[in-house]
């Protein structure tokens, strides 16, 4: 499989026939004209960073995270930019052990700046009239 570079700096993959993994994007790695993937490959690195989102105890984990944002995603909703639960992969580190250790999930409307350390936020959750003692559910965004 093959991402190829679009003006937004983003990688855009075709869908991934029998892996449930549809079309995502992934921040380029340092180098690279290309990454290729299987789509084993792809399943395994989707699956791998799904794992650094975190976890919420009013949301079932295998189908939801927050990214560092704390902007909801749907694990099913990979690389889909018109779901408000839409996700992509962003690098975070140049350093790591393995692919997936130096990315994280961030919501379609989130990124990192990897030269200054740290996430752009253009979704947040939404806990609008939500009291802070209380959880909110169901999971809700909304733009800052």
């Amino acid at each position: 499989m093959v991402y190829d570079r679009k003006s937004s700096g983003t990688r855009r993959a075709p869908p991934a026939s029998g892996t449930g993994v549809p079309r995502g994007s992934i921040a380029p790695f340092a180098g690279d004209s290309e990454t290729h993937f299987t789509p084993q490959e792809l399943e395994r690195l989707v699956a791998e960073v799904w794992e650094h989102g975190r976890v919420m105890p009013e949301a079932d984990a295998a189908a939801w995270r927050q990214d560092d944002c704390g902007a909801w995603i749907l694990r099913e909703h990979f690389g889909d930019e018109q779901s408000e639960f839409g996700w992509k992969i962003e690098r975070v580190s140049l350093e790591g052990q393995g692919k997936g250790a130096r990315l994280r999930p961030f919501h379609c409307r989130n990124g990192y700046d990897l030269a200054n350390g740290r996430a752009h936020c253009g979704m947040t959750a939404d806990r609008t009239h939500v009291p802070a003692e209380r959880q909110a559910g169901p999971p809700r965004n909304k733009l800052p």
